[in-house]
């Protein structure tokens, strides 16, 4: 089983919050360390064979990952049909100071999340939307 496979399916596995927080997490940010240039391209092309849940894991887990593609892993993330993404991989995107890359145009995917969102989520989109040149 490939390295990739093995995160995926940790990732789509039911975990207690608390086991989820303190050690699966560590473990999965642990994986994403380790992994090679062909390896973050490869979970960059199979991130949405994850359940929705299982997607908001990975952006919790990238977003405490020092590994080289976890900011191109979360900007692709972004495209997610999935609010609860979104909102998840914005929220990662902040903890990790993104700043701007003129090779991603965020805005259109962002703009979408933004108007499927209310309350504290579209303050989380919004605060990222504000760092972006318009």
């Amino acid at each position: 089983m490939s390295s990739i496979t093995t995160i995926l399916t940790e990732l789509n596995r039911e975990h207690n919050v608390d086991f989820w927080s303190d050690v699966a997490r560590i473990e999965i940010r642990n994986a994403l360390n380790e992994l090679s240039a062909d390896e973050w391209k490869e979970l960059i092309s199979d991130w949405n064979k994850l359940s929705e849940e299982g997607c908001i894991k990975l952006a919790e887990a990238a977003t405490i990952s020092t590994g080289t593609g976890a900011m191109d892993l979360l900007t692709n993330m972004l495209q997610s049909r999935s609010t609860k993404v979104g909102v998840a991989v914005a929220e990662a995107l902040i903890e990790k100071n993104y700043l701007w890359d003129p090779e991603n145009s965020l805005l259109n995917d962002l703009r979408r999340h933004l108007s499927n969102t209310e309350g504290g989520d579209r303050d989380i989109i919004q605060r990222l939307i504000n760092r972006l040149p318009s």
